[in-house]
């Protein structure tokens, strides 16, 4: 187990997620998905697993394992976090379109670009749907389809023979 400089071993769990952020906010990843996995454990069995809070700890859990370079593992969790999105929420709410965002940051890392795409296209429709054109989660969503686009034709043109010089 990892010992917290911020944070005292006997915390209570309650503070778990709060203790994560900061540990988080410090550069100190290992720490921060250690105190998020007490957190989800901690909301899972005191306001179950259909509960807004147990999936948002989910989900922030995921981001801390991707910042440890744990992206499969952070995957797995979205996953989960989005089973459980399902029994609860309907799937038209503008935190599904930042969940497809981040999962489409996630898949590119993994360099599965194809895939991605398809998350940031996802997130688009999302902000479209709930929040028309002229919103500015729309614009982000625009802006990071763009940057996927743009990697994506960087590649084909790497793949792409070159023309002879000579």
């Amino acid at each position: 187990m990892l010992v917290s400089p911020i944070i005292p071993a006997q915390t209570s769990p309650l503070l778990a997620s709060p203790a994560s952020l900061a540990h988080y906010d410090a550069g100190e990843h290992d720490l921060a998905a250690e105190f998020m996995a007490r957190a989800v454990v901690v909301s899972e069995r005191t306001v179950g697993l259909d509960n807004p809070l147990t999936i948002h700890n989910y989900l922030n859990l995921t981001l801390y394992e991707h910042a440890r370079g744990n992206t499969l593992l952070a995957l797995r969790l979205m996953r989960r976090a989005m089973d459980l999105w399902r029994l609860i929420n309907s799937l038209d709410h503008p935190d599904l379109a930042t969940a497809h965002n981040n999962i489409g940051v996630m898949l590119q890392s993994l360099r599965l670009h194809d895939d991605a795409l398809r998350f940031f296209c996802s997130c688009l429709d999302i902000c479209r749907h709930l929040l028309g054109d002229e919103h500015i989660l729309v614009a982000n969503a625009q802006h990071s389809l763009a940057k996927a686009l743009a990697i994506e034709r960087h590649l084909a043109a790497d793949q792409a023979p070159q023309p002879c010089l000579d």
